[in-house]
This record gives C-alpha cells, sequence and structure tokens, in this order.
C-alpha cells in the first residue's frame, strides 16, 4: 500500500489532469490512509474530469458511499446509473451485485451477478461475485459450482477460494469447506493472504479459535 500510493502520487504529479490518477489516490488514501476527506476529494475530482470513468463511479458508489459512508440510496442511485451507463458491461453490472449483496438485496444481487457472467464469461470477478450472490440466496449448489470455474480462471485466487469454504459450510458439507479451508492455511505460510479473509473462511468452517488469531 505505501508503493500504491507514491504510484499514485507520482501519476498525479505526471499528470493532474488525469481521472486515473486521481481515482487511484482516492483508493489507497480511503483502503490504507483511512482519510475519507481525501478520497472524497480525489474521487469527486476524478468524476470532475471524466463522469464516465466506470471504475471512478464503482469504486466512489461502493467503496465510499455504501461502505465507509453509508449513504445507501445515493450510492445505489450511482451503482445504477453506472450500469445504465454501459449496460453491456460485465464490470458494472458485477460491482452492482457486490453491492446489492451487501445492501442485502440477494435476488437483485443475483440477477446482476448472472448478468456479469453472460456478458464476459471468461471473467473470473463475474464469476466469483456470481457466486457470492449464489451462496447468500442458499443456492449452494450453483455458487460451488460457479466458484469452481472462478477459481479454474485464476490459479485459485484466495478470493474466490475463501467462498467455496463458507458455501461448502453452508450446503452441509464439512469435508470439503475443512479441506479448502487447509488448502488456505497452507498458502497462508507461503503467500500473503490477507487475514480478514483468513478469519472469514475460519469462521466459516467452525474454526473459531484459529479465526480469532488470524483476527489479531
Amino acid at each position: 500500500m505505501p508503493r500504491a500510493l507514491e504510484a499514485a502520487r507520482r501519476a498525479l504529479e505526471l499528470d493532474s489532469d488525469l481521472a486515473e490518477a486521481h481515482n487511484a489516490m482516492a483508493c489507497a488514501s480511503l483502503l490504507y490512509d483511512l482519510d475519507y476527506d481525501l478520497a472524497e476529494q480525489e474521487f469527486r475530482r476524478a468524476l470532475e474530469l471524466n463522469p464516465k470513468y466506470p471504475q471512478a463511479v464503482a469504486w466512489h458508489g461502493l467503496f465510499m458511499l455504501q461502505w465507509i459512508s453509508e449513504r445507501e440510496q445515493e450510492g445505489r442511485d450511482v451503482m445504477l446509473e453506472l450500469v445504465q451507463l454501459d449496460p453491456l458491461s460485465a464490470y458494472a453490472n458485477i460491482i452492482l451485485c457486490f453491492y446489492d449483496v451487501s445492501s442485502c438485496r440477494i435476488s437483485e444481487a443475483v440477477e446482476h451477478g448472472k448478468r456479469g457472467v453472460e456478458l464476459d464469461p471468461k471473467s473470473c470477478l463475474a464469476h466469483w461475485g456470481c457466486s457470492v450472490a449464489l451462496e447468500y440466496d442458499g443456492q449452494h449448489e450453483e455458487a460451488a459450482a460457479i466458484c469452481e470455474r472462478a477459481l479454474a480462471m485464476s490459479g485459485r485466487h484466495s478470493w474466490p477460494l475463501i467462498t467455496l469454504a463458507s458455501t461448502y459450510a453452508a450446503w452441509g458439507k464439512p469435508e470439503k469447506a475443512g479441506a479448502v479451508f487447509r488448502e488456505l492455511e497452507a498458502r497462508s505460510e507461503r503467500e500473503y493472504i490477507q487475514p480478514a479473509m483468513l478469519t472469514a473462511a475460519a469462521a466459516a468452517v467452525g474454526e473459531i479459535d484459529q479465526a480469532m488469531v488470524f483476527a489479531q
């Protein structure tokens, strides 16, 4: 994250009128420095420069408006606008899918998740987002199948792997959930996996003591 901040600052030095640079600065400031005022300012500047820049619209709506500011309706209006800007964008539909999961609008999340996969069947992000929505909707068999496709596309990225563990656990398949969690544990010894993700996976499979260790 310090390197991300450095890169964003350098991008702004090179071109202070670049929406992508302001968006990068906003995201790094938000997630690392927790400087919400600066993040809001940088998001706004990015959108002034390019109101139709999908990543700025998406990150501002999901990260800033919903997750941080809890401006629920304003954030959803922004996310719907993102889809309206480009209804054929898998990315727009999947970010709206994540937004709807966070808002407990699960049927809408499933709809947008499936739409994202339909629009870009080679997108790992689309498959992962769709599997998250399906898991929350209780469609565990389909969620696991789509999550497996995300894993195949990504070289078994840790995020869909964690979703697969929680899906198997919710589906009543503790042996499969445990096997996925053990894979995550082993990988965490040789590569970086976010502690919050490991905590969630451990809790999902009932490894509460281990979840507490990861959460510290």
